[in-house]
């Protein structure tokens, strides 16, 4: 089961990347500055001899733009552990390969300032679930911070989230006919776990208790 699958939207793993460039983005509280137009106004033109013509120069080619860099990803989940029955796998090496070529595009700036990772949760061999963990620089994600991006979340997959406390923790969690979502503050990481199934909450109980 991959996770284009369980996101049951027609996208590849991508998906998955851009809900975390819009967390990553409803988390910043640094807006880029506008540009104010000059309020000098235009002074009358005047007339001009005609120039001779000349022949036009031939144009260069322009240079073919550079690729986007690779985004070295640290990866948060390295530690990350879960209460029985639940294992936490690494993903399959063709999905790593494409989250870790698309972050550069997705993440943009970002990219340089969070670290991100994703497991797949199995329960008895089986792929039940996934994880994904967003790491922020200590501070960044503010409670107020935090509340937006569960809102952005909401948005992004088109699922009202539910708060609701969880061994201790306030989890937001919705589904729709496709998967369960549920999401959470630990610190400075944001953490999103997506099932199959429309409750996440059993997988996302073993995620809490196993990391206090």
């Amino acid at each position: 089961m991959r996770m284009s699958n369980i996101l049951g939207r027609g996208r590849s793993a991508s998906s998955a990347i851009l809900v975390a460039a819009f967390l990553v983005s409803a988390c910043s509280s640094t807006a880029a500055p506008s540009v104010s137009p000059s309020s000098d106004p235009t002074a009358a033109p005047t007339a001009t001899v005609a120039p001779t013509p000349t022949v036009a120069p031939t144009p260069s080619l322009a240079p073919s733009p550079s690729p986007l860099p690779s985004v070295a990803i640290k990866d948060p989940t390295t530690d990350l552990a879960i209460g029985a029955p639940y294992e936490l796998t690494a993903l399959d090496s063709a999905m790593e390969t494409a989250l870790r070529q698309q972050m550069g595009g997705s993440l943009g700036a970002f990219g340089s300032i969070i670290d991100l990772g994703m497991r797949q949760v199995t329960q008895n061999g089986t792929i039940v679930g996934f994880v994904m963990v967003i790491a922020f620089p200590a501070g960044l994600l503010s409670d107020t911070a935090y509340a937006s991006a569960v809102g952005g979340l909401e948005s992004s997959l088109g699922v009202t989230l539910t708060a609701a406390t969880i061994s201790g923790v306030e989890v937001s969690s919705g589904s729709d006919d496709k998967a369960g979502y549920a999401v959470y503050k630990h610190a400075d990481e944001l953490v999103l776990v997506i099932t199959p199934t429309a409750k996440p909450d059993a997988v996302t109980e073993a995620l809490i208790t196993a990391n206090k």
